[in-house]
């Protein structure tokens, strides 16, 4: 095998209270598709920065084509050819692609002006290379998350750039899209470009993965070498350090009465005249493709959006809802799509994330009984398993697994009757996404109504007693959760209307 491009020899790392990094070593060839897998909390993050040049490692070494760097700033890491696109995409957003393209390090003319004919010609080229026909000049700010993406990929084909490290690049593109991206990361092999590639889904491995390294608690688990072949029972044992069986909807649970209906429910240009019934101990699915309407039905029944018309009733009352206070207040819980921009006060820490939902419930004589509000706290962390340093630690610095077990326990103290999940498990690993479905399980066993919107099916297909498929704003048809299949799904969210098995 040819010499790596890129090796890291036992990185080390700490912050604060914290070991991010412990002894790891990784490499990645030329040409080659090295996936890196673990738990939330499990170093991914800190690794990739260390080989971007955001974080310099306290111990170890990096060395570049055999030879010993020091990459102690992002510039320096582009500089050596290492080119990162994260997770939370970096671009100017009321900039043209060309411009973002090019940004700090603009083609000028002998007078010292942006060149900007060189500077339209080639972001146009590079742009023609991965795929994207718009114009240079069109705003980033007009772009889809998926071509936002494809800027990014031509930026590190702009510097030619030998390494691109990829931080969770399908978390937010649809199948379509995904399929996209497959085939510039083939291009990109086949000219010899490598790629360390971060991701929770088990389908890309299994498509695109040479080899696959696994870190647990900052250290490195196992590589293996042939990643297309791997199981996801041993990933998922590699990650936990136990066994973890995958969900499935629970034999023998009971399903009771109605506990929530919704009638006629629209909202103009978004969701038209949509009913559904929800019982309790129900796991109820959505699913349909971007622009369908789930996410927007949703917080319409949260009241976090006003409808136009319809109506929503809990346990046979009539809801007027207000705002999301109200929905609240009658036992409605809402995880959101965006966990980071409308799920979580970022700056607060753990403890008020948790409780900020349920203050009145934790409220003695007009004040918060902080002795028990630090007790219910400690033993959400220690139920989910929330890796933190502490609850006072700010709820920004947890990886997004852990971010969203926040947001789960702060719905699990206000006991509420309905809960709505809304992709519950993007951006978490595997082992983390089983932990979730159980609780989810869990939860429908003692009784609650649970909705489950996500747009991976196999998710769906796992959990839930019944699927709703979304099209155009409209319920496309009803499957039941034991007798669906991926087929159907696909079938109902491309245009059968009205098919139910």
């Amino acid at each position: 095998m040819d010499r790596p491009i890129l090796e890291l020899r036992r990185i080390t790392k700490r912050f604060p209270g914290v070991l991010a990094l412990s002894d790891v070593s990784f490499d990645l060839h030329p040409g080659e598709v090295h996936c890196i897998v673990g738990e939330n909390g499990a170093g991914k993050s800190t690794l990739i920065k260390v080989m971007s040049g955001i974080h310099l490692p306290d111990e170890g070494e990096i060395r570049i084509d055999g030879r010993s760097v020091v990459l102690d700033s992002p510039r320096r890491a582009r500089e050596s050819g290492v080119a990162t696109i994260h997770q939370e995409l970096q671009y100017v957003p009321g900039l043209s692609i060309a411009e973002n393209l090019f940004l700090g390090r603009e083609y000028t003319t002998r007078w010292r002006t942006i060149d900007w004919t060189r500077m339209w010609r080639e972001a146009g080229a590079v742009l023609q290379q991965v795929g994207l026909t718009h114009s240079p000049r069109t705003p980033m700010a007009a772009l889809s998350i998926a071509h936002k993406q494809l800027v990014e990929i031509a930026r590190a084909v702009a510097m030619n750039g030998r390494v691109l490290i990829m931080d969770e690049p399908t978390s937010s593109l649809t199948a379509a899209e995904i399929e996209e991206l497959y085939r510039i990361i083939e291009s990109m092999r086949q000219a010899g470009v490598g790629v360390v590639f971060i991701s929770h889904r088990l389908e890309d491995v299994r498509r695109i993965a040479d080899r696959v390294t696994v870190l647990r608690d900052g250290r490195r688990v196992v590589t293996v070498e042939d990643g297309r072949s791997v199981r996801s029972d041993d990933l998922i044992r590699w990650m936990a350090g136990e066994t973890l069986p995958l969900s499935r909807t629970a034999a023998g649970r009971r399903i009771g009465q109605a506990v929530l209906r919704v009638e006629n429910v629209t909202r103009r240009g978004l969701v038209h005249d949509v009913s559904f019934t929800l019982k309790r101990g129900e796991i109820l699915g959505f699913a349909g493709l971007v622009g369908s309407g789930r996410t927007e039905l949703m917080r319409s029944i949260f009241g976090a959006d006003p409808m136009d018309s319809g109506r929503i009733e809990l346990d046979n009352r009539t809801l007027r809802l207000r705002g999301a206070w109200d929905a609240v207040r009658h036992g409605i819980g809402f995880l959101p799509e965006d966990r980071k921009g409308q799920g979580l006060m970022l700056d607060l820490p753990v403890r008020f994330n948790v409780t900020l939902a349920g203050l009145r419930q934790l409220a003695k004589s007009g004040r918060i009984d902080l002795q028990r509000e630090r007790r219910i706290v400690d033993r959400f962390v220690g139920e989910l398993r929330i890796k933190t340093p502490g609850v006072e630690w700010p709820v920004r610095y947890l990886s997004g697994g852990n971010q969203q077990k926040v947001v789960i326990a702060r719905w699990l103290l206000t006991e509420s009757r309905v809960l709505i999940f809304d992709e519950p498990t993007r951006g978490v690993d595997v082992a983390g996404k089983a932990e979730i479905h159980r609780w989810i399980l869990r939860l429908a066993e003692q009784g609650l109504g649970i909705i489950v919107v996500s747009s991976e099916i196999p998710e769906l297909l796992d959990i839930c007693d019944r699927i709703l498929v979304m099209r155009d704003g409209r319920i496309a048809g009803e499957l039941k959760g034991q007798n669906a299949t991926k087929e159907d799904i696909l079938r109902l969210q491309m245009g059968e209307e009205g098919y139910v098995g």
